[in-house]
Formats: C-alpha cells, sequence, structure tokens
C-alpha cells in the first residue's frame, strides 16, 4: 500500500498563519486607532512607546533597538517629528549626536497610546487566557530570537 501523498496547504503554514494574525490586529488596531483619534499608525505608535521607554537614544540606536534600516526609520519618524510627537535634541555629552525625546504633545499622545494598545490586549483575536497569552509570548520571542 503506497504512501498518500500529502498536499501542502498555506494553512499548515507557519508564516500564513502569523500573516492572517497580523491582518486581524492591523484591522484591531484601525478601529481603536480611531475610535481614540490618534491617527498614527500601529508601527508609529510603537515608535513613540519605544522612544518613551529608551528616552534619549539616538536615531541609530533606536533603529537598531527595532532591528530596522536606519533610512526606514528615518521614514516612520518623519510624521512623528512633523505632529511635534518626538524632538531631536543635542546630547549633552556630544553635541554631534542628536537624541530621540518626546515632546509635551508625545508625553501626553504616550497616555493615549497606553490606554488603546491595554484596550487592544484585552481583546486579541483567538480570546486567550492569561497563561495562553504567556505561553504566545515566550514562544514568539523564542522564534524571533
Amino acid at each position: 500500500m503506497g504512501q498518500m501523498n500529502h498536499k501542502l496547504m498555506p494553512s499548515d503554514l507557519v508564516g500564513f498563519k502569523v500573516r492572517k494574525l497580523q491582518n486581524l490586529l492591523c484591522k484591531q488596531w484601525i478601529k481603536l486607532s480611531n475610535q481614540y483619534d490618534l491617527q498614527l499608525s500601529a508601527v508609529q505608535a510603537g515608535i513613540i512607546v519605544f522612544i518613551d521607554v529608551h528616552s534619549g537614544l539616538t536615531q541609530k540606536d533606536l533603529a537598531g533597538l527595532l532591528g530596522v534600516d536606519a533610512s526606514t526609520l528615518s521614514q516612520a519618524l518623519q510624521p512623528l517629528l512633523d505632529r511635534s510627537l518626538i524632538q531631536k535634541k543635542s546630547d549633552p555629552v556630544d553635541r554631534r549626536k542628536l537624541q530621540m525625546v518626546l515632546s509635551n504633545d508625545g508625553q501626553h499622545m504616550i497616555k493615549v497610546i497606553e490606554k488603546v494598545f491595554a484596550e487592544r490586549q484585552k481583546h486579541l483575536p483567538g480570546n486567550l487566557t492569561p497563561k495562553e497569552s504567556q505561553t504566545l509570548h515566550v514562544l514568539l520571542d523564542k522564534m524571533i530570537t
């Protein structure tokens, strides 16, 4: 008796499932972003959070931390600079370096972003239990490191 050939299906692929989840999360972000009138992409909101947590990093250091190319980060930063949500300030030790910091408007925006992220976490797709959510984080960290 011969072995049955298994036809590879998109639903068998981790990348396919991750992409579907990404699409769900994007739709959720758009809904919440509109609800809170953020006018920010999820990427831009994430950058604001990183700058809040790691205030004073240079653009190059921030790009390294995020794992993106400096030119890609520059494109994402420009609307935040234009809206005066972030600022580049001279490093007091080395005036040639520019540190990324939140402006006063950025400090206000981070509070709204935190509310949106908290709301988002409560309503993640799949209605995960806290234990399942913790396991998912462990598995995702394992996959991306």
